[in-house]
């Protein structure tokens, strides 16, 4: 019975890095795109930092190829297509099965995402600014993650509507 949880908890992991969003700029994907912006990690009480990337135990993780002006002529490139993908990515966060494969893929030596999903959120954040201003329903959508029960989801999300032109006269600045 174990044999097949962990086997269908990594299945799952498997099948959910593969699915891409399909969209491409200059023969890469926007997953690759995304993995090369910068990450605008903001904690719950409001402070927030923009990282390129971190060296851990000698290996360097997140955005080292590509410019910063490179990644935003690619999303702006890709459009509102990308939209979607990044709203899912800044509504993302860690579960109690997230965490549990996270855990068998240490034990069984495999490759681990280090940075997970709050990484992805920060690149998300900054992405967001890259594209602002957004159409009514994207805010809408970003509006609805403020108010989300997980603090850093909620708190990504009122920094993005606080840093976008059409919104930061509206939206309350973080406290």
């Amino acid at each position: 019975m174990a044999i097949a949880v962990i086997a269908v908890l990594l299945a799952r992991e498997y099948f959910a890095a593969r699915k891409g969003s399909g969209l491409i700029y200059n023969g890469k994907t926007l997953e690759y795109w995304l993995g090369q912006t910068a990450s605008t990690s903001v904690i719950t009480n409001g402070v927030y930092a923009r990282i390129g990337s971190l060296t851990i135990g000698g290996y360097t993780y997140g955005a080292t190829v590509e410019t910063d002006a490179d990644v935003e002529r690619a999303l702006r490139a890709i459009g509102t297509n990308c939209l979607p993908f990044l709203v899912k990515k800044l509504g993302a966060h860690e579960t109690r099965i997230s965490r549990t494969v996270e855990r068998l893929k240490v034990r069984l030596k495999m490759k681990v995402d280090l940075l997970g999903r709050d990484w992805e959120r920060g690149q998300a954040v900054t992405a967001f600014t890259y594209l602002d201003p957004l159409p009514d329903d994207i805010y809408e959508q970003i509006r609805r993650l403020s108010k989300c029960g997980t603090p850093e989801v909620a708190t990504s999300a009122k920094y993005v509507l606080q840093q976008c032109h059409k919104m930061s006269d509206v939206h309350p600045t973080l406290k």
